[in-house]
């Protein structure tokens, strides 16, 4: 990392920092894809962060129904008779 600094216009200078990085590979066309892919990635993780949140309340109203919905469920249920035998 280098440090230095320019002068702009009306006498006023500001500082510049320019990172040594190989300009072959910011310019390789797969570097710019992946970073456009992590860009819209941040977006939506952004944009959905909050719509996915369900209310404490209604996850216990649903985890207490989700077992209903299983045939599974009901096997345990019901007592085997040795008698009762097709």
């Amino acid at each position: 990392m280098l440090l230095g600094s320019a002068a702009l216009l009306g006498g006023y200078k500001s500082a510049c920092v320019s990172f040594l990085f190989p300009l072959p590979l910011l310019k390789s066309h797969y570097v710019q894809c992946l970073l456009q892919y992590l860009g819209e990635y941040a977006f939506m993780q952004r944009k959905t962060r909050g719509f996915w949140k369900i209310p404490m309340q209604t996850k216990r109203y649903l985890w207490n129904k989700l077992p209903l919905k299983f045939a599974c469920a009901y096997n345990n249920t019901q007592e085997r008779s040795e008698t009762d035998t097709l």
